[in-house]
């Protein structure tokens, strides 16, 4: 979805997004999917909601 705005405001999201997190930056695929990786070798793990969203709800 990201890909079709023009690279400034492009930019100017992830800059947006990035300061809004505890991380400081925007995720990218390998934390989405290292994520899941983790989540699926975890075999004792049921139920669970995994918010992979850097802290950004958190502040």
């Amino acid at each position: 979805t990201w890909d079709r705005l023009p690279d400034e405001r492009r930019r100017a999201l992830y800059d947006s997004a990035a300061a809004a997190s505890l991380a400081g930056r925007v995720g990218t695929l390998e934390d989405v999917t290292d994520t899941a990786l983790w989540l699926l070798s975890a075999g004792w793990v049921t139920g669970e909601t995994v918010h992979v969203d850097g802290g950004a709800r958190h502040r």
